[in-house]
């Protein structure tokens, strides 16, 4: 496979990935991930860590995947080789990204003062500096604050070390004008916008991520600038805020439009289940309905509380 063809299947497998359509990412990952690494053995230099790159991206992928699927000794075994292809290509900014993604495994697996410790380190060692803040290193930057405003929020921790990775993220969005995309990291004023309502969720600032809510839906042609996958997971923050304001049937005609649209994607992620349960039994007709198109059980559990949402989203 040419240099080319690899960077185009390499590409083709993110779009994949942030598009949520698993059946056909798995059909070409193992391809890819053999044609990288025989490709980046039959060549050297410049050329060798394109190579690298390439299958880095592909372990990154197969790590995403696998924390997706709750496969966690996949996820950790592909970042460990992600890593490790990025630090042989020579790419600091690719390593800065893997290290995003064994952030989220982390976050995932309950490890959250790890997922924090790996992700403010690497937003450390790329923090773009006024001689070198191009979109690039921005963008994985910017990837970064994001993973640290999620973990410290869910961590408890200090609102305003969590305010403070969320104006930094604000801030990186307007610096790049517009959703870049990079190694697979995504970032933009739009996201910084879109992931500052699901931080203000999951902190209980309810009013607060309503009021944004209320913002970007002024403008919705905004949310077109999204991935697929970007888009579903705000759309399932909008429904949680609207479940916490006790909007009920607001916040099911959201999840349904997410599960119905995109029902590969929305199946292998915890919240709907726990928006669910949020609604309780006041709405038992239209939860068998809409768990109908997830494929889990409407019945709410005892004992729900803020702190469970924290701990599964």
């Amino acid at each position: 496979m040419t240099l080319q063809e690899l960077r185009q299947s390499t590409a083709h497998a993110w779009k994949l990935y942030w598009a949520g359509n698993y059946r056909e990412l798995g059909a070409i990952l193992g391809p890819l991930l053999v044609d990288a690494a025989v490709t980046a053995r039959a060549l050297d230099g410049d050329r060798a860590s394109v190579a690298l790159g390439a299958l880095s991206d592909g372990y990154q992928i197969a790590a995403c995947i696998g924390n997706l699927f709750a496969a966690r000794d996949l996820a950790y075994a592909a970042v460990g080789h992600a890593r490790s292809a990025a630090q042989a290509a020579g790419d600091p900014l690719r390593t800065a990204r893997v290290d995003s993604a064994r952030s989220w495994i982390y976050l995932r697996d309950g490890r959250l003062q790890r997922s924090m410790e790996v992700a403010v380190k690497a937003a450390t060692d790329v923090e773009p500096s006024y001689s070198d803040a191009t979109p690039e290193r921005l963008t994985v930057y910017g990837n970064l604050l994001n993973h640290c405003a999620v973990t410290s929020a869910r961590l408890d921790d200090d609102t305003d070390r969590t305010g403070d990775f969320l104006s930094q993220l604000h801030a990186v969005g307007a610096r790049l004008g517009r959703e870049r995309d990079f190694h697979g990291a995504r970032c933009g004023p739009i996201t910084a916008l879109t992931q500052a309502v699901g931080i203000n969720v999951t902190t209980g600032e309810t009013g607060k991520a309503l009021r944004l809510i209320e913002g970007v839906a002024r403008e919705p042609n905004r949310l077109e600038q999204l991935a697929d996958a970007a888009r579903n997971r705000y759309l399932l923050d909008v429904a949680m805020a609207q479940a916490d304001a006790r909007m009920y049937d607001s916040a099911l005609d959201t999840l349904e439009g997410v599960l119905r649209g995109s029902p590969q994607w929305a199946r292998h992620q915890a919240l709907p289940t726990v928006i669910m349960q949020k609604i309780g039994p006041a709405h038992t007709a239209r939860l068998r309905n809409v768990s109908s198109v997830l494929g889990a059980p409407a019945v709410p559990v005892d004992g729900f509380s803020a702190a469970t949402t924290k701990s599964v989203l």
